[in-house]
């Protein structure tokens, strides 16, 4: 496998690869999440739901979830599109000043997407605890 850090990149140009990877790898999660979440939207439209003992109540509550979530996501995504854009301004970079307002703004957008995904994680703990307890007493 070829070396992503070459011996004459210099600090601002490892910076740059690792910043530009964050925001790669962001979308790509980003990505999985809105299938994953479609996912969910398909599965609490089924026939194969309404065969769980779980209330309709929690079933249009989660769907409301969901719902926003996808919203969320779309919003998510659209943002780290123009934020990778943004990031190749970096590269025009000529004094201490640009690169620090790429960098704050790098991690201002770090804990904004963090929080995203912690809103997912919490969304989908609470589906799969739902989901369980229809499951299990559906069988």
């Amino acid at each position: 496998m070829d070396d992503l850090i070459k011996e004459h990149y210099n600090s601002e140009d490892i910076q740059g690869l690792n910043l530009y990877r964050d925001v790669k790898n962001w979308y790509s999660e980003v990505q999985y999440l809105d299938n994953e979440n479609q996912f969910y939207l398909e599965l609490f439209a089924s026939s194969l739901i309404k065969k769980t003992d779980l209330n309709q109540q929690d079933i249009n509550f989660l769907n409301e979830e969901l719902e926003m979530l996808k919203k969320k996501t779309d919003e998510v995504s659209h943002k780290l599109r123009d934020f990778l854009i943004e990031q190749e301004g970096m590269k025009e970079c000529d004094d201490i000043h640009c690169e620090t307002f790429f960098l704050n703004t790098h991690q201002k957008f770090k804990l904004e997407i963090e929080n995203y995904f912690q809103q997912n994680r919490s969304l989908k703990t609470m589906l799969f605890s739902h989901l369980l307890k229809g499951i299990k007493k559906f069988l």
